[in-house]
């Protein structure tokens, strides 16, 4: 029953404006809060609806206090599905704590989160920031303005069966997402590694980390002080 309605809900055109619902004594939500939300690009169609409802319940008869209709993970499951179902999880889903990264009204940023993917990522990591910001050789990856989904374009924000809740297994099925075609970078560029890698798939001279699909037994995905994002100085390579 509650997956058919989530089904309607979601399927329910979304114009600009947030519609009316009904808030309680003396009014409806969107009297007070359309505006707020409406500004925002990304709505939860809950909201833009003017299904408050499905969420939220009132408390009182003659007061605006509102409760949510179950406990915040499980409202959030029932549309959204289960996200804790394999291996590896990340904290705040294992603690119930969708809203500590997600809006649950209206956002701007990808996936309504409260702040960009980055900083939200590296509120909880913030070494991660200094060592993007401080590294020599910097991934392309993690620059917003070349890869704006960042850090969730390798890890899953929720779960996953791999260490470090990486989408794919090994590591290189990962890198191999923007490894599969020639890139420029500062340092010049970086060949088609998954053309290189797959043109000769029985090569027994294949370095072992290659033939393993380890590539971060050697590269420091977050960026280092060395050439090619090693994770040491390479004889004979010039690093800064």
């Amino acid at each position: 029953m509650r997956a058919a309605f989530c089904a309607l809900l979601f399927a329910l055109p979304t114009g600009a404006a947030v519609r009316k619902a009904p808030a309680g004594p003396g009014g409806d939500c969107a009297s007070c809060h359309a505006e707020e939300y409406a500004k925002k690009q990304i709505i939860h169609p809950p909201v833009k609806n003017g299904l408050c409802g499905a969420c939220h319940v009132s408390t009182s008869e003659s007061e605006h206090t509102f409760a949510l209709a179950a406990d915040g993970k499980q409202l959030c499951r029932q549309c959204h599905g289960p996200r804790d179902t394999q291996k590896v999880l990340h904290n705040p889903v294992n603690e119930g704590l969708c809203l500590f990264c997600h809006d649950p009204h209206a956002s701007d940023n990808y996936a309504r989160l409260r702040r960009t993917v980055f900083d939200t990522c590296t509120t909880c990591h913030p070494s991660k920031r200094i060592q993007n910001a401080s590294a020599f050789t910097k991934h392309g990856a993690l620059d917003p303005a070349q890869n704006p989904k960042v850090c969730v374009a390798c890890h899953d924000a929720h779960q996953s069966d791999h260490e470090k809740r990486l989408k794919e297994w090994p590591p290189m099925n990962v890198c191999f997402g923007c490894h599969n075609q020639t890139l420029d970078t500062p340092t010049g560029k970086i060949m088609n590694m998954k053309q290189w890698v797959e043109s000769n798939p029985e090569n027994e001279m294949r370095h072992g980390p290659v033939r393993e699909g380890m590539c971060p037994k050697c590269h420091e995905p977050h960026g280092t002080d060395n050439w090619r994002m090693l994770k040491a100085s390479f004889p004979g390579i010039s690093q800064r």
